[in-house]
């Protein structure tokens, strides 16, 4: 298990109201690409077990995944391993600042591990803490672009990585996928969306996607029928980048997480007209095409020029 990487790890100090949307989207997705997998819990005022200081359960921002023990006191270490080295890999950019399963912690302090002396040895689940960031912002789209489509499957549906258009005169977008859903707004005739969910649900004749997408200044994000969208064919880069590294954010802050580091000559496409100001730069989103994956996020305007 080599290569991990993790956020800076953020004590908790304060407890919530609740779990964060962040942490339930980790663990939806965990559930369903590991079908073994069950959630133990991810809201709970306590401390850590054993110990004196406050757990990330009493901020909503710690996931304990439940995985099968094969006999009383074992663990099912292949079972839990897949898991940790899926998440492991891309800890730092979705936020995870530790893991604990089997007797092991990883953290930004033991990248490939160390052993864990807590009470629980956690040999029937594993413990995974995120930032506070991350327990805000991560959602199934983000997760989807970083680990992949959690189930496998030939079933053909509205591909998330393009952007898609309305072509009805208007259409509803609810809250869940079902016709009889409260309706959160109206998307006019060719209003762009964003597809957040690569799988869709059937009900009540269609086959709905989860959207996101601005009208009128105003971010809608929930579901809509599919059938009244069409892809629209992605726009060819538009700038290159014009440093040696120039780092592509989560957000339009140079305190936001980092994706990765763009080289030089990297082309990007500009995917909003409105810059945005933030510690002394003007920041833009933009999509990169890397290693056959596009990479979205925000990157200060002035380290790009125009191709051509």
């Amino acid at each position: 298990m080599s290569g991990y990487s993790f956020a800076s790890y953020q004590r908790a100090t304060d407890p919530t109201s609740g779990p964060t949307s962040g942490a339930r989207a980790l663990m939806a997705y965990t559930l369903s690409r590991w079908p073994y997998a069950r959630s133990m819990g991810i809201y709970n005022v306590r401390n850590t077990r054993g110990g004196a200081s406050l757990s990330h359960h009493a901020e909503g921002r710690a996931l304990d995944i439940g995985i099968p023990q094969p006999g009383r006191g074992r663990a099912d270490a292949p079972k839990g391993d897949r898991i940790v080295e899926a998440l492991g890999r891309h800890g730092r950019r979705l936020g995870i600042d530790h893991l604990i399963w089997n007797r092991r912690i990883w953290s930004t302090r033991s990248p490939g591990g160390r052993n864990y002396t807590g009470t629980n040895p956690h040999h029937d689940h594993i413990h995974l803490g995120l930032t506070r960031s991350a327990a805000g912002r991560l959602n199934l789209a983000t997760l989807i672009e970083v680990l992949g489509r959690p189930t496998p499957g030939t079933h053909e549906h509205t591909d998330p990585a393009m952007t898609h258009e309305v072509t009805a005169s208007s259409l509803r977008i609810r809250s869940v996928g079902t016709t009889t859903a409260s309706i959160l707004g109206e998307l006019p005739h060719r209003t762009q969306v964003e597809v957040l969910d690569s799988a869709p649900s059937s009900s009540d004749g269609h086959e709905w996607v989860q959207v996101r997408a601005d009208v009128h200044g105003r971010e809608l994000s929930g579901w809509v029928a599919s059938e009244f969208l069409e892809a629209l064919q992605p726009p060819s880069p538009t700038h290159r980048v014009r440093a040696t590294s120039l780092r592509l954010r989560s957000g339009p802050t140079t305190g936001a997480a980092i994706i990765l580091d763009l080289t030089d000559g990297t082309p990007v496409v500009l995917l909003d007209d409105d810059a945005r100001e933030a510690d002394g730069h003007q920041w833009v989103r933009v999509r990169a095409r890397i290693d056959e994956r596009d990479e979205t996020g925000w990157v200060a305007q002035s380290y790009l020029g125009p191709i051509g």
